[in-house]
């Protein structure tokens, strides 16, 4: 399995090193409810149900509602987008998992990354999948950044992010 790589690694604090790259995007900061209207008001599909899935995510502070999104969002992905037998994807996972153990080191993903750098990665997967570059194999890497930050909330809970909501200024 080919995972791109521009020499570019970052050092988290937690440990875990992360090929971050500039000008990749930071898909983590897109406003994703406000995004799957409009798409889905171009492409009426289930796509908008993932991002408002990821969205949901984000937006809780409750780390068993944010599993319980960030879940759905795996098994509509799975199901709707990659409709290929669950073991058929675990296989391909697991090349993943050994390509990114090659790249970095073993298990180097379990020291902890923030949420936000996982859902910035899923969402430009997904988007790569959507747009069907096969450069790598960008289902699969859906299914591994959503499967690892599920893993990374539950065993560091301090790592789940939440972003800020804010209420509109109604006075102006």
């Amino acid at each position: 399995m080919k995972v791109k790589d521009t020499g570019n690694r970052t050092r988290l604090d937690t440990g875990s090193h992360k090929d971050m790259a500039k000008g990749r995007g930071r898909y983590d900061l897109l406003p994703l409810r406000t995004l799957s209207t409009v798409y889905n008001s171009i492409f009426p599909d289930s796509a908008n149900y993932f991002l408002d899935l990821i969205h949901e995510a984000m937006l809780t502070s409750n780390n068993g509602k944010k599993l319980d999104s960030l879940h759905a969002a795996l098994q509509h992905f799975i199901l709707d987008f990659l409709q290929q037998p669950f073991p058929k994807v675990v296989q391909e996972l697991a090349v993943l998992y050994e390509a990114g153990a090659e790249k970095y080191s073993e298990r180097d993903w379990e020291k902890g990354r923030p949420m936000e750098i996982f859902i910035n990665s899923t969402l430009r997967h997904f988007f790569q999948y959507l747009n069907k570059e096969t450069d790598e194999n960008h289902g699969i890497a859906v299914v591994w950044n959503l499967i690892s930050c599920i893993d990374t909330i539950r065993r560091m809970p301090s790592l789940a992010y939440t972003a800020p909501t804010y209420v509109e200024d109604r006075e102006n």
